[in-house]
């Protein structure tokens, strides 16, 4: 299993935006094969805040999600209204 955490913040005026794809990239990236878990969550204090919790049963899983219109059509637009995005990843 890969677990993929992504911490995004988001430019100040975009986080409506921001919210409204990332809803978008959820929904439907739960669907992929292999898919075992697509979650974000809302920074309690801090409106600029979104993480977003990812499981894959293998690699194979995650490669092909990062093929899909979804992803390739939603991923760059949530990139262009970030200050920055940080990965971890964990494998077991």
């Amino acid at each position: 299993m890969i677990t993929l955490n992504i911490e995004y913040r988001i430019k100040a005026g975009e986080e409506m935006r921001f919210r409204e794809l990332i809803a978008e990239l959820a929904k439907a990236s739960a669907n992929d094969k292999g898919c075992l878990r697509y979650q974000y969550y809302l920074h309690p204090e801090d409106p600029c805040r979104i993480a977003l919790w990812e499981e894959w049963e293998n690699q194979e899983s995650l490669s092909l999600h990062g093929q899909q219109a979804h992803f390739t059509r939603i991923v760059p637009q949530m990139q262009a209204i970030s200050e920055s995005v940080k990965r971890r990843f964990q494998y077991e």
